[in-house]
């Protein structure tokens, strides 16, 4: 093995959010000269189509593709761990380790089996399961009247309040206290846990995270940078229904910082009602606007109420893109001064990568907390006014939870030239700088995938060693 190549194993959760980061993972190892298998489904592949023609042109040869096997849904019963097992088994040279996402816990199994380490990979930030791991630790929700009442996060070096209905966990109990249990034991047995962060982003939770984990927390992001080309950054993900050409053409015909880029993520699906609402806030506040409007929302209802008018009236100054866009590649565009985002952390990442600043709307799982990261730690975002979960059942009842005269109030809050304007643009700029150098050479980001590496190939010679020494006892 001293004399192999390395090979690491990464298999990511089946959401898009999830694949997404594990593919960039995947590329700035096999930028290092590690060869990578990467496990994934056929659905997933196939939305994943251009980071597979990117690869084969990329001169990377050390990135492989298993894509037969591993099962559509949250493992329960074993087939998954079976059938990656038969593949790993079979493969020259052989794994030396997994980095399995968190919400893979069967793969703690498939390590074991083969005899090599296992990595928990987070596409969170630390803040996030720092705050979780403390809510639950202190048993804060216990005895507080109703899930709406704001609790204090403890220990930590910043006041943050949540509430229950927005903070549950990521695996709230009873329906999935199952899976909590899986994954709360597969991350005891891990070696150790990745991030999709940088040091310089949160350093301070960072270093509480792994302490209260007893486990070392290798920072290792923004791994969106891998995407040095334009074209790869446009690509990211599924593929866009809009041309590229077309949408930056758009852009250059808008001033300076004066577009805002509207995106909601892939999972959460909001009424009628509610993007009725917000397009004519968006309408109100006078504004360049790019609107995403993902596929799953576009129902002949939705499509009616654009045709009766709104896109006549707004054609001039609103871009609408029906299904997936090239956001990384509309973020980096200079006429964009601002962000609608949903809080996911890709979608995070993306804009504070970008430098740009961010109105929060939050829907649900970690999105909530990383609403309050932005606002109130890294100074980068206003709230629109989310104070719930947006789930499927709110979806059917039509609700409403964010007024126009709101949404025009935040929009015209962000875009303008006022003072706290400014201030959000400056702080966006700084976050961008320091970004750009935890990735570069010699930057923590980068020092700290070094680390990881070499930490590898420690553990896989002393594997070795000790094969062999056991041979020799049996010889």
């Amino acid at each position: 093995m001293a004399e192999q190549k390395l090979h690491f194993v990464l298999v990511p959760f089946v959401a898009q959010g999830h694949i997404i980061p594990t593919l960039d993972l995947a590329r700035l190892l096999a930028d290092r000269g590690v060869l990578v298998t990467l496990a994934t489904t056929p659905v997933n592949l196939s939305r994943n189509q251009a980071f597979v023609s990117r690869v084969k042109k990329s001169g990377l040869p050390s990135v492989s593709l298993l894509y037969r096997g591993i099962g559509e849904t949250l493992y329960r019963d074993g087939a998954d761990a079976e059938a990656l097992l038969l593949h790993l088994r079979r493969t020259s040279p052989p794994p030396c380790c997994i980095i399995a996402d968190f919400c893979n816990p069967w793969l703690r199994h498939v390590a074991r089996e083969l005899g090599v380490p296992r990595f928990d990979f987070y596409s969170i930030p630390c803040f996030y399961l720092l705050c979780e791991h403390n809510l639950m630790h202190h048993k804060v929700y216990e005895g507080v009247g109703g899930d709406d009442v704001p609790v204090v996060v403890p220990d930590l070096p910043v006041r943050i309040e949540v509430t229950m209905a927005q903070a549950p966990g990521i695996f709230p109990p009873p329906g999935w206290k199952w899976m909590r249990d899986e994954v709360s034991e597969a991350g005891s047995s891990s070696h150790g846990t990745l991030v999709n962060t940088f040091a310089s982003l949160e350093p301070g939770y960072i270093s509480f995270y792994e302490k209260v984990k007893g486990k070392k927390v290798w920072a290792v992001g923004p791994a969106s940078l891998c995407n040095k080309l334009a074209t790869d950054a446009a690509n990211r993900g599924d593929k866009p229904v809009i041309n590229e050409e077309k949408c930056l053409t758009w852009l250059d015909s808008m001033e300076l910082g004066s577009v805002l880029y509207i995106s909601f993520g892939t999972l959460v699906r909001y009424p009628l009602a509610q993007l009725v609402e917000l397009g004519l806030g968006l309408e109100a506040s006078g504004r360049p606007i790019i609107w995403v409007i993902k596929a799953r929302e576009l129902q002949s209802a939705v499509e009616e109420w654009l045709a009766e008018g709104f896109e006549e009236r707004t054609r001039d100054r609103i871009l609408i893109i029906r299904g997936w866009a090239p956001q990384v590649t509309i973020l980096s565009h200079p006429s964009i001064g601002g962000f609608l985002t949903h809080c996911g952390w890709n979608s995070s990442l993306e804009g504070i990568t970008a430098g740009v600043p961010m109105l929060t709307w939050p829907g649900f799982a970690d999105q909530f907390l990383n609403e309050r990261f932005l606002v109130d730690v890294l100074r980068v975002g206003v709230p629109c006014g989310m104070k719930r979960p947006f789930w499927d059942e709110t979806v059917i009842r039509g609700d409403v939870k964010v007024k126009r005269e709101d949404i025009k109030k935040v929009v015209e809050r962000l875009m303008d030239d006022g003072i706290e304007a400014h201030e959000l643009r400056n702080r966006a700029t700084e976050l961008k700088k320091m970004a750009r150098s935890a990735i570069d050479v010699g930057g923590s980001s980068e020092e700290s995938l070094t680390q990881l590496i070499n930490e590898v190939s420690l553990l896989a010679k002393k594997q070795t060693i000790s094969a062999t020494e056991i041979q020799q006892e049996k010889d």
